[in-house]
């Protein structure tokens, strides 16, 4: 898409808001708007008063700022007036940096971060990465990048900052509520590495119990699932799927790892803005038929809630731990003919017995809060994390 038509679409589209409000204030004003005249006159005076704006920055702001800039940001603040965390428009390298996440290695500290209520929020650390290892918890605010301030308002700086070089540490200025909802501010150095995401962890426990823990759903997610799938011997007396902090990924993958673990029926399904499902995911007859129990906590959100709320739906599986994040819209990612590109809510989720849990979260089964000295989760660190023992104990009731 040329620069000019994308200008234009930012004109038609803040030209569609303002004849929306005159509707709101004069009824025979929005019948005359829809002359073509007076149309082309609204569109007119927003060039004009876009322009104007540009000439006034160009002449008294502070610091030099290029042309480029400010269309970027015309660009971000229409997305942005959605007021929606999970809609972005994105640049180029924005774009490239987000397809990392969902395919590739990386260097940083291996965090998912995300816009809550203004502020840089904490999804959830990657599993076995520095960002776990050094405490970073789900919920945390991250305030400063090594003393430079970060916002809500652009998450993709904050992401910048903290990436960087392998070996090298960033300092993270953090925000974490203790258990009266009493805010701490404290500083956390993080040292930067190569994050290579392996999204699926699996061991065989006592009494038989296969592990399996996936951090987040890429395109390898479904492949690795399926070759841990492949230690279930003969013995196997049941399976622990762990997706604490699993900040959600790709929905297919997510579909997939469903379908293995499910009966024939539905596995979620999706409506647009009229009320239209537009989207339904279905498992077939064929399924891993042993005693499960599921782990989630705060971290968990997005495609981790469709698996999790499916399987409690489904009665396949026990929920244990604590209530997950509440991210049940769904984003499409579009690349425009320039390289940039956009990422935008376009549905809502429902699990299969239609049930919404955005901005809810799921409440487990069994609820288990984290001891709190407790950082490292899952099964490198057993002795220490209480909700995978209690997991261990339910999963054995139920075998």
């Amino acid at each position: 898409m040329k620069k000019s038509k994308i200008f234009l679409l930012v004109l038609i589209i803040i030209l569609t808001n303002l004849i929306t409000f005159n509707l709101g204030r004069n009824l025979n004003s929005y019948t005359l708007a829809a002359n073509k005249g007076d149309v082309d006159k609204i569109e007119s005076d927003q060039v004009n008063k876009l322009i104007y704006l540009e000439n006034y920055i160009n002449s008294y702001y502070l610091r030099d700022v290029t042309k480029e800039d400010l269309y970027t940001g015309q660009l971000k603040g229409m997305v942005a007036a959605l007021n929606d965390p999970y809609s972005q428009y994105l640049t180029e390298e924005e774009f490239n940096e987000l397809m990392e996440d969902t395919t590739g290695t990386f260097f940083g500290i291996g965090v998912y971060i995300s816009s809550s209520n203004g502020y840089v929020t904490v999804v959830s650390p990657i599993r076995n990465t520095p960002a776990e290892e050094a405490g970073l918890l789900p919920g945390d605010i991250i305030l400063k990048v090594d003393g430079v301030e970060v916002s809500g308002e652009d998450v993709s700086k904050a992401s910048k900052l903290i990436k960087g070089k392998k070996g090298t540490d960033v300092l993270l200025t953090i925000v974490r509520k203790d258990e009266n909802e009493k805010p701490n501010t404290f500083d956390l150095k993080v040292r930067r590495d190569e994050i290579e995401v392996i999204t699926v962890n699996s061991k065989t426990l006592e009494n038989n119990i296969l592990y399996i823990s996936i951090s987040q759903f890429n395109d390898n997610t479904y492949k690795e699932f399926a070759q841990a799938l492949e230690e279930i011997k003969a013995d196997t007396k049941g399976i622990i799927l762990d997706l604490r902090s699993n900040p959600g990924g790709l929905l297919d993958a997510c579909r997939n790892v469903a379908d293995t673990l499910l009966p024939e029926g539905l596995i979620y399904y999706t409506k647009d803005r009229q009320g239209q499902i537009i989207d339904e995911g279905i498992s077939d007859a064929n399924m891993v038929d042993l005693p499960m129990v599921t782990l989630i906590n705060g971290g968990s959100a997005s495609a981790s809630e469709i698996l999790s709320g499916a399987l409690r739906d489904h009665k396949r599986s026990i929920l244990i731990g604590e209530k997950s994040f509440g991210k049940g819209v769904v984003q499409t990612i579009n690349r425009f003919s320039t390289r940039d590109g956009i990422k935008l809510t376009i549905s809502e989720y429902f699990t299969p017995n239609g049930i919404s849990i955005h901005e809810k979260g799921i409440v487990p089964d069994v609820e288990v809060k984290l001891d709190d000295k407790t950082t490292i989760i899952g099964v490198e660190n057993l002795e220490n994390d209480n909700q995978l023992q209690r997991a261990i104990e339910e999963l054995k009731k139920i075998i």
